[in-house]
């Protein structure tokens, strides 16, 4: 399955370590290749899961965080679960109003947000 042998943190780990042996010109191409990658696993993990020690372990890591409104009860549930299991997580029934995949998506940002900052703080510097 790709998202075991594909979506673990060795991948950007090597890619961003590899940016440190190259030309500055070919340096922006790997640093944006990694950050790729780990923005692609951050938003695999709110989808599902994914094998991110894979190989030394073969558990999915998941965050699954959710409301949605139920279609028997006509009332709003909240999901947060988070940790590893084997397999996908599977979704809820509902209609969702906050999902787990658009979590995701904020976390990444909030991420690329904070790390914008940051380097534009030490440039300052």
């Amino acid at each position: 399955d790709h998202r075991g042998i594909l979506h673990n943190v060795f991948i950007p780990l090597v890619i961003i370590i590899l940016s440190n042996f190259v030309s500055k010109k070919k340096k922006t191409i790997f640093i944006l290749s990694g950050v790729y990658f780990i923005s692609h696993i951050i938003l695999d993990i709110f989808n599902g899961g994914d094998g991110i020690f894979y190989p030394f372990y073969n558990m999915m890591f998941f965050v699954k965080t959710e409301v949605f409104l139920t279609m028997d009860t006509h009332s709003l549930v909240s999901v947060f679960n988070f940790g590893f299991k084997n397999g996908y997580t599977d979704p809820e029934v509902g209609i969702h109003i906050i999902s787990t995949e658009g979590v995701g998506i904020l976390v990444l940002l909030l991420i690329l947000f904070l790390s914008k900052k940051y380097l534009y703080k030490k440039e300052m510097l």
